[in-house]
């Protein structure tokens, strides 16, 4: 076992990356578009909650609200990330089609 403040930054990069991971597969599906990122928020803190929930039931570990906060923060460090890579994806596109119109226009 990590001791503090080492576990809390396993618990930030792991949630961070397990929400990155899903925030990328969940994109990639046409009807969550809109969703894919509060979906992948939602899924990699209900894998934290289960996480320290199911701690409870074993006498050799220790459930932490430190770990879930830890696990939050990891998230939406991810979020912010994909939030970025979205809007940059989103504004190329938009520029893209209004160059297409010009092209037209002129």
């Amino acid at each position: 076992m990590l001791v503090s403040p080492w576990d809390k930054l396993v618990h930030i990069a792991a949630y961070g990356l397990l929400t990155l991971a899903l925030g990328l597969v969940l994109e990639r599906w046409q009807r969550l578009r809109g969703w894919s990122l509060a979906l992948a928020f939602v899924l990699a803190m209900a894998v934290g909650g289960v996480d320290e929930a199911l701690q409870l039931l074993d006498p050799d570990r220790q459930a932490d609200l430190d770990d879930l906060l830890a696990n939050f923060a990891g998230a939406v460090a991810a979020l912010a990330v994909l939030g970025v890579r979205l809007h940059g994806r989103e504004r190329r596109r938009l520029e893209a089609e209004d160059g297409a119109q010009r092209a037209d226009q002129g």
